[in-house]
């Protein structure tokens, strides 16, 4: 969603189409981790966030300036922009819920191991997701 929100100084779908032209698109993910030696600290919990693009070697000055530009000056200033791509995803969510099913039930189970592996719960951001579309 983040090459989606815009920039200020670039309306959401002109800054998508810059971005685009220059690189593979924006991944963003979340890695939530344990840091310290202490495996019996369960609610030892780490987190960063991590982006991902490709690009030619051509395209190197553009690609940084389309990143400078999204992480410096995101719009989270039109919230009817938000509000659907936030649709758009629950929508994404719950279409996809029943071919989740293993994902799911592993991550559930996983979540009672340690704080970081809580937040990995899959099931309850995605119920969440559901319920914002309705």
């Amino acid at each position: 969603m983040l090459s989606n929100i815009g920039t200020k100084n670039y309306r959401y779908d002109v800054f998508n189409d810059k971005l685009l032209n220059s690189t593979n698109g924006l991944e963003v993910s979340i890695d939530k981790y344990s840091f310290t030696e202490n495996h019996e600290d369960i609610y030892d919990k780490n987190e960063q966030i991590l982006i991902q693009t490709g690009f030619l070697d051509r395209n190197i000055d553009e690609a940084f300036d389309c990143l400078a530009e999204i992480l410096a000056t995101p719009n989270f200033d039109e919230p009817e922009n938000l509000s659907d791509l936030i649709r758009m995803e629950s929508v994404e969510k719950a279409s996809n819920m029943g071919n989740k099913g293993l994902e799911y039930g592993r991550s559930y189970s996983n979540s009672g191991l340690k704080a970081c592996a809580k937040s990995f719960e899959m099931l309850n951001s995605d119920i969440f997701f559901c319920q914002f579309a309705q």
